[in-house]
């Protein structure tokens, strides 16, 4: 199951269409990658597809997006699916070791040889979302019972499913921060030390109508990144740093830089590290 993942992107790679053309900017005194945009898509009859407000790069270099019923790989030849459609409603997807997990219900699934997403573990809430981390596997989920939502975690030792913490709001964000979990839920982002059950809150937007909507860390270059709708953040020792106070997008790690997913724009760019660690 884990060579499964990289073999499609081989053959993704070799037999994908020039169908839709990410830009691939070398000179260095670019300091923006053009990635996706509405133009490229329609270019590659693909301007009807309403993406999932998540994004994931693989080791190579690709970038997986997913519809709700169907995932997709972005690339420097184009954009090409690389799961069947699905009848069950994709609700989140994350990579995880090389292999494509999903939530369809409350179902946990993976994506097989076959390109499938069968099932792999029975969930305790309908529509949870999920993220990648390098202890486990993270899960939110809200509660009937009570308002808020739960953070789960499925520990890649032996498998268990963990509930860590319940919070009172709604998390957008979960991510891992060296020995400890840190989350963002309205205009705050927290840090949970696992082994003490402690909670520590990391920073709070002045305008706390400004949700934070996505959070990931750079443990290469230590920083944490996070965004809202409108604008992209950085956290330093001095307080937190406006990258982008026009617009945001969701965030995924890059070795040469940020990306930023704009979903509702479908518009997708890298901000390369050349701009944002001309300072450190």
């Amino acid at each position: 199951m884990k060579n499964q993942i990289k073999y499609i992107f081989v053959l993704f790679a070799i037999s994908m269409g020039f169908s839709l053309v990410a830009q691939d900017i070398n000179s260095p005194s670019v300091m923006m990658d053009g990635m996706m945009n509405l133009r490229m898509l329609r270019q590659a009859k693909m301007g009807n597809l309403v993406f999932l407000d998540n994004v994931c790069r693989t080791d190579g270099g690709f970038f997986i997006l997913s519809t709700a019923d169907q995932a997709y790989l972005l690339g420097l030849g184009g954009i090409g699916a690389i799961s069947q459609k699905d009848d069950k409603k994709i609700n989140s997807f994350a990579l995880v070791d090389g292999i494509l997990f999903a939530i369809r219900g409350r179902e946990l699934c993976y994506l097989d040889t076959t390109d499938r997403f069968v099932s792999y573990k029975k969930l305790p809430h309908l529509n949870m979302k999920i993220y990648n981390g390098t202890n486990g596997i993270y899960l939110t989920g809200r509660v009937k019972s009570r308002k808020g939502e739960s953070i789960y975690a499925i520990r890649k030792s032996d498998d268990a499913f963990i509930r860590l913490i319940d919070v009172p709001t709604t998390i957008s964000a979960v991510t891992e921060f060296g020995p400890y979990i840190i989350f963002a839920t309205a205009n705050s982002i927290y840090g949970l030390d696992t082994s003490s059950k402690k909670v520590f809150k990391i920073i709070e937007l002045p305008n706390k109508r400004e949700y934070i909507i996505s959070l990931i860390y750079d443990k290469i270059n230590d920083y944490i990144y996070f965004s809202s709708k409108k604008g992209i953040y950085r956290i330093e020792e001095n307080g937190i740093n406006y990258l982008n106070n026009n617009a945001g997008g969701v965030l995924c790690y890059d070795p040469d830089g940020l990306v930023v997913f704009n979903v509702g724009q479908k518009e997708m760019y890298r901000l390369r590290n050349s701009i944002l660690l001309q300072k450190k």
